[in-house]
């Protein structure tokens, strides 16, 4: 087995117009994920997944036209892992996988209740730093799809 140490830590926050419950069901079943999880700033996403801790995720991320977004330049980018920690609703953790691209690496989202609605706290740990500003992208992407589906 061979062991990547995760030296760099991305961190997003954002605060969320929906209650703590709707935000975790958005991030865990297929049909809503399609709606926001997307890195690019237009597009649809076609999620598969075995939601249990251990159970595996894949990502097909589109353009609007329906072609594959690409990553790196080379191959389609369908981000996939496998889920660590499921603790509705205040946590999920999963590993992430970009082939081609990123081998390993370990995504946790923490929901807890504000006034207004839900605070978001998405750390995706990173082998590198020079994989931190093509993550922060997408994921400000994906997060903004997010807070769309909201609105």
């Amino acid at each position: 087995m061979k062991t990547i140490e995760l030296e760099k830590k991305l961190v997003i926050e954002r605060e969320l117009p929906a209650s703590q419950e709707a935000v975790f069901d958005a991030l865990t079943i297929p049909e809503q994920m399609n709606q926001w999880f997307y890195g690019m700033p237009e597009g649809y996403a076609k999620v598969e997944q075995d939601f249990r801790v251990g159970g595996k995720y894949t990502v097909h991320m589109h353009h609007p036209d329906g072609s594959k977004e690409e990553c790196g330049g080379e191959e389609a980018h369908a981000p996939n892992g496998e889920y660590l920690e499921i603790s509705k609703p205040d946590k999920l953790a999963f590993t992430w996988r970009s082939q081609g691209f990123l081998e390993h690496s370990v995504v946790t989202i923490e929901l807890s209740r504000t006034d207004t609605g839900t605070h978001f706290k998405l750390t995706h740990e990173l082998p590198t730093e020079d994989m931190i500003a093509p993550h922060t992208e997408g994921w400000n992407n994906c997060i903004g799809h997010l807070a769309a589906t909201f609105i």
